[in-house]
């Protein structure tokens, strides 16, 4: 249960009257659309991209200290959650802990550096009670013969080795061949007449790591011991060559856990359970980005659902590889879903109780720059529309938290298993 002590605020009581009507017209929602917790029988899971938290390096924010709130109330609506975009700056997640208060704990990745990177970081939130930590943590990095565009044979050479080229000379490789160079390496030739040859549709390729490293951890909750695996992975383009790159990435690490399994199979008798979830920035059921995550095997909800605010995309899904009989959906007729947060707090028709308080009056008044209206100022109508479409994501998200109800209780199939044995 959230810590509201900051709510008794007299120095501000709009401010507190506005967060508390909010949050019991949140609390309300959450009854309806999402299964009670419970003490032992199961576990809820969810995954939330929680938009730049909380750079502010976009300018639509800060957030308010309400948002925090609101936030804080929906996480503690479950007992596990994946959080993608958590940035730089970890006051605003402990902000979120402290609300949530001493019973609830994180675990958080450094930042990823580079342009694709974000500077971004991956975190879990759990609840002590009903949560443990088993004690492992990494970051997936991938091994050369397995790293996105470096699926070709490697032929390494030692330090201070070379291939050389004779004059004229040319090296030609067969269909279906690469030649991958690590990032800070170059594959140089001497001479303008020293040449590569390479078939139709080859290419050099360089061998690349994610853009941001998935994150996994063990954790356990009842008799239920899986290891989560939690992905925001590279979007780049609708199409052309980085949306293959997205295609890839996502490949890349389910086929990753799928070898993984595969290895504890043949070494433990029992093996292990995986659940990879995030932001893999799906497309829809039927497109190449989910053909890439279902094709190595794990499988999925059997209902899925449109992710992103404007429900038009299936980014951020839960998919699971696990032993079997150890996957059981709860028992709740709603057993999995998305939380459409902004049916309570910062609704379509509130653009007046906010107006003063977006902070950027400039974005709020103009069009921002690199569109067609650049600098003009906005209308009513659409000032309206940059409250909807852009500042309300800047306080909560443009993702909903995705979530699912598993059974964690495996008591009476092992009593009947053990009384069988002893029959």
């Amino acid at each position: 249960m959230p810590f509201y002590k900051n709510l008794r605020n007299k120095k501000n009581r709009r401010f507190a009257q506005r967060t508390i009507e909010h949050l019991l017209k949140l609390r309300n929602q959450l009854r309806k659309d999402i299964p009670a917790r419970t003490l032992r029988d199961t576990l809820l899971l969810a995954t939330w991209n929680i938009r730049d938290f909380d750079s502010n390096k976009f300018g639509h924010g800060p957030r308010l200290d309400e948002s925090f709130h609101y936030i804080a109330e929906i996480i503690a609506s479950f007992d596990l959650v994946a959080v993608q975009e958590v940035t730089v700056d970890l006051g605003p997640l402990k902000r979120v802990m402290e609300i949530l208060g001493y019973n609830w704990d994180y675990i958080v990745t450094d930042v990823t550096e580079g342009p694709g990177g974000n500077q971004e970081r991956l975190a879990y939130l759990f609840d002590k009670r009903k949560v443990m930590f088993r004690n492992v943590a990494g970051e997936i990095v991938l091994p050369l013969s397995k790293a996105i565009g470096g699926e070709a044979t490697d032929i390494k050479l030692p330090e201070s080795h070379s291939i050389e080229f004779t004059k004229n000379s040319k090296l030609t490789l067969p269909n279906g061949s690469v030649i991958g160079v690590k990032k800070g390496n170059k594959f140089e030739l001497p001479e303008k007449k020293h040449v590569i040859h390479l078939p139709d549709g080859q290419k050099i390729a360089r061998y690349r790591q994610f853009a941001r490293t998935p994150f996994m951890v063990a954790f356990q909750s009842g008799w239920f011991k899986f290891n989560l695996c939690t992905v925001h992975l590279y979007y780049g383009s609708s199409s052309g060559a980085k949306y293959q790159r997205r295609i890839k990435e996502i490949s890349a690490i389910s086929k990753f856990f799928a070898d993984r399994a595969k290895e504890f199979r043949k070494r433990e008798k029992t093996g292990e359970n995986y659940i990879l979830l995030g932001d893999f920035n799906i497309v829809e059921p039927g497109d190449p980005t989910m053909k890439a995550l279902k094709k190595n095997k794990f499988t999925l909800p059997e209902k899925l659902y449109k992710s992103n605010v404007s429900k038009s995309m299936y980014y951020d899904q839960i998919a699971f590889m696990v032993k079997k009989n150890e996957l059981e959906m709860g028992p709740s007729k709603n057993n999995s879903g998305v939380f459409r947060f902004f049916n309570s707090v910062f609704r379509n028709g509130e653009y007046a109780t906010y107006h003063d308080l977006i902070r950027n009056k400039n974005l709020r008044d103009y069009h921002e720059s690199g569109t067609k209206k650049a600098g003009r100022p906005r209308t009513k109508s659409e000032k309206k529309s940059y409250y909807r479409n852009k500042w309300r994501t800047w306080q909560m998200s443009d993702h909903c938290p995705l979530w699912v109800e598993l059974k964690i209780d495996f008591s009476d199939r092992y009593l009947k298993r053990v009384k069988n044995e002893i029959d």
